[in-house]
């Protein structure tokens, strides 16, 4: 009875342990399973958040650079809108000194236009301006710029004045010396931006680099700046003195104009 009672005994903790031992062994491989399964797992989890922070600071580059673009593009449309409207005070400036040509005691007051049409001519022969008889302009009112004498208008309306230059080969303008106003003579277009004329005498002093201004005869007063002597000739026909004379106005760049009313 007692060798059977220790027999028993033997055998439960002999089953006790094997059963143990095989559970260990299942776990084991349980856990096993369980680490060859997660590591792939967390390897691609680990490559998706990767990606996913690159997308995400690839969108943030891309947003940071249209927003540089368009602060660039701003900044160069403020650069411009500066630059014309520096240009544009600067261009006053200049047309209100064309005042100081117009004789002291003079009744003549100033009108701004712009110059808003050419009128098939390369050289400003003939142009329109936004200012017309609403703004008291007149035919044969008096055209200056700040660096001189620009023409007169020959034709107006509501809203615009068409004005005809030194420069064409209608226009004439008596002129005298400002170095010697005893010196006197006529100049008028000669049709490739320049202008021609000649001296009232044959012996008169003329030089080149000699400043001429409007004498007063004629329609436009006397002291306002035409133009510079570039070359003098001696014509044997009439006994005068040939001259071609440079404007002191840049026409091929003149925006806007003072008309004298």
């Amino acid at each position: 009875m007692v060798v059977a009672s220790v027999i028993l005994v033997f055998c439960i903790i002999t089953l006790i342990s094997y059963t143990r031992g095989n559970l260990g062994i299942v776990s084991s491989g349980v856990q096993t399973a369980n680490s060859v399964v997660q590591k792939p797992l967390t390897q691609v989890v680990g490559r998706f958040q990767k990606d996913a922070e690159g997308l995400i600071g690839f969108r943030s580059v891309v947003k940071e650079n249209e927003e540089l673009r368009d602060e660039i593009a701003r900044l160069k449309n403020e650069n411009i809108r500066l630059k014309l409207q520096q240009e544009e005070l600067e261009e006053l400036r200049n047309l209100y000194a064309a005042l100081n040509y117009v004789p002291s005691g003079s009744e003549y007051t100033g009108v701004v236009a712009n110059i808003i049409a050419i009128d098939g001519s390369h050289y400003f022969n003939i142009f329109t301006i936004d200012r017309g008889t609403e703004s008291g302009i007149e035919k044969d009112a008096i055209v200056l710029s700040g660096e001189g004498l620009v023409g007169k208008v020959i034709d107006s309306g509501n809203g615009f004045s068409k004005v005809v230059s030194i420069i064409d080969t209608d226009s004439n303008v008596a002129f005298m010396v400002l170095r010697d106003m005893n010196v006197m003579g006529i100049v008028s277009g000669n049709g490739n931006g320049m202008m021609s004329g000649y001296t009232f005498e044959g012996d008169a002093e003329i030089n080149e680099g000699d400043t001429l201004i409007a004498s007063g005869i004629g329609l436009y007063p006397v002291g306002i700046e035409i133009g510079t002597v570039r070359s003098i000739n001696f014509n044997k026909d009439t006994q005068l003195k040939t001259i071609e004379v440079e404007p002191l106005v840049v026409f091929n760049s003149l925006k806007k104009v003072m008309v004298l009313l």
